[in-house]
C-alpha cells in the first residue's frame, strides 16, 4: 500500500513539474504515469477496504496474535478461538447431593473469570 502511494505521489510530483516547465509530450507522458499510478493505488485501496477475517467455526476469541495494519502470511495464527458451544467440567458433589445428580442433567455454571 505504501509503495503504490509513494508511486502515486512521485508521479503526481513529476506531472506537476513537467506541467510547469516541459513540452507537451512530457506532460502527456507524466499524465499517463499519474493515471496509471492512481489506478494501481485505487485497486490496492479497494482491496484493503474489502478485507475481512472469517472463522470456520463459532466461538469466542481467546487470543489475538496480530495488530491492525500488520502483514501476515497464511501460516500465521491470527486468532485463537474457543468453541463455546459446550464445555466439559469436573465438579465436586457432596455426598448428600450425589443421589440427585444423574448423567445428562443440565446445570448452570457461573465462572467469575476465565483468564
Amino acid at each position: 500500500m505504501k509503495i503504490t502511494e509513494q508511486q502515486y505521489e512521485a508521479a503526481k510530483a513529476n506531472y506537476n513539474l513537467f506541467e510547469e516547465k516541459s513540452h507537451t509530450e512530457n506532460i502527456e507522458l507524466s499524465k499517463a504515469q499519474l493515471d496509471q499510478a492512481k489506478a494501481a493505488y485505487d485497486i490496492v485501496q479497494n482491496s484493503l477496504n474489502n478485507m475481512s477475517v472469517m472463522s470456520p467455526l463459532n466461538g469466542t476469541i481467546s487470543a489475538k496474535n496480530i495488530k491492525a495494519g500488520e502483514f501476515i502470511s497464511n501460516a500465521t495464527v491470527a486468532f485463537v478461538i474457543i468453541d463455546d458451544s459446550s464445555y466439559t467440567i469436573d465438579i465436586n458433589v457432596s455426598e448428600d447431593t450425589i443421589g440427585k445428580v444423574h448423567a445428562g442433567d443440565t446445570a448452570k455454571v457461573y465462572i467469575n473469570s476465565i483468564l
